[in-house]
């Protein structure tokens, strides 16, 4: 049931941010994310809370579509998806006020309230470590996707841009993230050795994000293209579930 649902949703997802690219779409991206929640949250109570699946899913509402209605009001609404002629420092300001709030109330659920791996440190210190290593990443996505870049395009060649991207987004983040989810958490206790597993998951991963912006940025200019949309809404399966 996780698998049609997911599948469902990411069909959904691509069907409208590649063949419709309007901000109307955000009735599929709401119901994307509901499919997805309702499966996260309620159906499989992936880390078993005791809390009963109706008030697990309202908590889900109410922290996880919020920042989500914050986060898709400002991508689609206020910048119109790839463009604006407010200026950069205030598109700068407005994103990261957006998405430090919607991380916040995030990783508040999500590491305080569910004490998700059970470290046994407080839930202060939870808190603090998952700002600063999840903080600084977006903070790093968000320098070089609003300022270096423009959100919808620079004079800078496109080798430039995808390096830049591979590096700040793909490297950095990745490896904080799954330093912290893999290697500290042991998140799988499958038994293999924290430096192994990173590395398999570095292997895995950056051929994925490599995959993907020599995709988005390449193939479709990170906002249109002249391939038609059955052949976009292919190759986005493809490349994101490999």
């Amino acid at each position: 049931m996780a698998l049609v649902l997911l599948v469902f949703s990411e069909f959904l997802w691509h069907w409208c941010y590649w063949c419709c690219e309007s901000f109307y779409g955000i009735v599929l991206l709401l119901l994307s994310e509901f499919l997805w929640h309702w499966c996260y949250w309620c159906y499989q109570s992936f880390y078993g809370t005791g809390v009963t699946g109706i008030f697990t899913y309202s908590m889900a509402l109410v922290l996880l579509v919020l920042p989500e209605f914050l986060w898709h009001w400002c991508y689609w609404y206020f910048h119109i998806f790839y463009g604006t002629d407010v200026t950069g420092v205030v598109r700068v300001s407005m994103a990261l006020v957006l998405l430090v709030l919607s991380e916040f109330l995030w990783h508040w659920c999500y590491w305080y309230c569910q004490s998700f791996y059970c470290t046994g440190l407080t839930g202060v210190v939870r808190v603090s470590i998952a700002l600063v290593l999840l903080v600084l990443p977006e903070f790093l996505w968000h320098w070089c996707y609003w300022c270096y870049q423009s959100f919808y395009g620079t004079g800078v060649t496109g080798v430039v841009r995808v390096s830049t991207a591979l590096v700040l987004q793909g490297c950095c983040q990745e490896f904080l993230w799954h330093w912290c989810y893999w290697c500290c958490q042991s998140f799988c206790c499958t038994g293999i050795t924290s430096v192994d597993r990173v590395s398999m998951v570095m292997v895995l991963l950056v051929l994925s994000e490599f995959l993907w912006h020599w995709r988005y940025w390449y193939c479709h200019r990170f906002y249109g293209t002249d391939v038609n949309g059955v052949v976009r809404v292919s190759m986005a399966p493809v490349l994101l579930v490999l």
